[in-house]
């Protein structure tokens, strides 16, 4: 039986999850800039619209790199572009809202999975509110990202797994659905449902062959027959990794700057979680080999984190738990390192929430990027940093130069290395050859990009300034949107 307290901070924990997964678009809204945070968004917004437009799986998509085949899964945004065309609600809003669901529909079953873990009351709760205040979980779930959905089948895939044979076909469709989602998600799901089969329920060997076999099937199916990607694409000759000391390990911790990073309290509870666990290392050694699976591969799929961090944040509340139950010489010193920790998970929770709620695009940049859209033609291609080249796509509906969706990007290399030139080069004969070459209308630039990439006027800054081939066509003090005209 529970209690009644237990089911009031039970039900209290899910009203906080759906106040974190709120605030980022509150606090946005508050600023007066009601778009989406990142890039994501923007690539599903893109996706959504070709699909709809075509009524099918698109075969080009027509903005990215200026036109190019169509690589993308489909899964999310076609479920976006069906609902949206039969409740009539925007992309983005229904983004929010569909996110929002599958965030507190994750947690539910995330917690049904406890419940077969402990009957600890205080156990369950702790785990709860470390992964509601876990980036990862604030990222997935407040941001229109394909990572969102496939989190949760996952889950739900799993814990079907875990109960009655007759719920064995329902995960198997499941897992083999998230070949239409995604590449690397669902073997690295494969993967640590392999592990959890051998140790503990090789009753299921036959199922998981089966499964794996037909899920391989349907990737394989949607990559190479039906969108005939090939089966190589050109190999970066150029890194776009953040700047820093190891960005490995900066991506793999929020608080060192990860995109959606573990927690470093998270980290640092789950080691004396793992203390306390070793005791029964036999008993569990599965788990801790799908620990070490995870963490290796975050090293390189850092989308591997969404999983991990689920793990790990139990870890940390058995941690958290067993530090509050020990007895120490001093409780003083007992009190304050708890605190201080309790205290470090919040904050790192609400710090990640205030990150998101100031990512670009901001208003200065939408107001821009709409401009594009009313003053210039459908077919313009607009040169920028790759880091834009989503916002081009989805909100002003024109091609870009380059994005971040480098696969199957016909001569990528060679285009990297011509858009070096572009903004680094002082020569205009140089500058402008590149430019006709790829037929470039417009060249967008903003305070963030030029901070970014020049300590002073020099390069592409230079030429459009002291060349009588450019005009600048908008400039509000932070996007400026430069005309290119072509010498007869």
């Amino acid at each position: 039986m529970k209690s009644p307290v237990y089911k009031r901070y039970l039900a209290l924990i899910f009203l906080l999850a759906v106040i974190v997964l709120l605030l980022p678009s509150i606090i946005r809204t508050f600023k007066g800039n009601d778009s989406p945070p990142g890039t994501e968004t923007y690539l599903t917004i893109k996706i959504s619209n070709l699909i709809s437009n075509e009524k099918s799986i698109p075969k080009e998509d027509t903005l990215s790199y200026g036109g190019r085949i169509f690589p993308y899964y489909i899964g999310y945004p076609t479920l976006i572009s069906s609902l949206s065309s039969i409740t009539k609600i925007q992309f983005i809003m229904l983004c929010r809202i569909l996110n929002i669901l599958l965030g507190m529909f994750s947690l539910l079953i995330i917690y049904l999975l406890i419940r077969k873990l402990t009957n600890e009351n205080k156990l369950k709760l702790l785990i709860l509110i470390i992964i509601v205040l876990s980036p990862p979980f604030i990222y997935l779930f407040s941001t229109c990202n394909n990572y969102s959905i496939l989190v949760f089948l996952s889950l739900l895939a799993f814990y079907l797994l875990l109960n009655k044979k007759l719920y064995l076909i329902l995960s198997t469709l499941i897992i083999i659905l998230l070949g239409l989602f995604s590449f690397y998600i669902p073997l690295i799901f494969l993967a640590v449902i392999f592990l959890y089969i051998i140790f503990k329920d090789r009753a299921k060997i036959k199922w998981f062959i089966i499964t794996t076999l037909l899920t391989l099937f349907v990737i394989i199916y949607y990559n190479y027959l039906l969108l005939n990607l090939p089966l190589f694409y050109e190999r970066l000759a150029f890194s776009v990794k953040e700047k820093g000391i190891n960005f490995a390990f900066q991506s793999i911790i929020s608080d060192f700057g990860g995109k959606f990073g573990i927690s470093l309290f998270t980290i640092v509870l789950s080691l004396f979680g793992f203390k306390k666990l070793w005791i029964n290392k036999y008993k569990i050694l599965h788990f801790y080999l799908i620990v070490i699976l995870l963490v290796i591969i975050s090293f390189y799929l850092t989308e591997s984190l969404f999983y991990l961090n689920i793990i790990l944040s139990i870890v940390a509340a058995i941690g958290l738990l067993n530090l509050i139950k020990a007895r120490w010489q001093s409780n003083l010193i007992k009190t304050l390192l708890v605190l201080i920790i309790i205290c470090g998970i919040i904050f790192s929770g609400f710090s990640y929430i205030n990150r998101v709620s100031n990512e670009l695009p901001n208003r200065e940049i939408i107001r821009g990027l709409l401009f594009l859209k009313e003053r210039t033609n459908t077919n313009d291609v607009i040169f920028s940093h790759y880091s834009r080249g989503h916002w081009i796509n989805a909100i002003s509906e024109r091609k870009n130069f380059m994005d971040d969706y480098f696969a199957y990007v016909p001569n990528v290399n060679a285009r990297w290395e011509d858009s070096q030139k572009i903004l680094y080069s002082r020569n205009l004969d140089d500058t402008t050859k590149i430019l006709d070459k790829y037929n470039i209308r417009y060249i967008w630039l903003d305070n963030d990009l030029k901070k970014s990439l020049w300590e002073s006027e020099t390069g592409l800054l230079f030429v459009l300034k002291n060349s009588k081939n450019f005009k600048n066509v908008y400039n509000d003090n932070y996007v400026e949107i430069w005309r290119y005209e072509r010498t007869s």
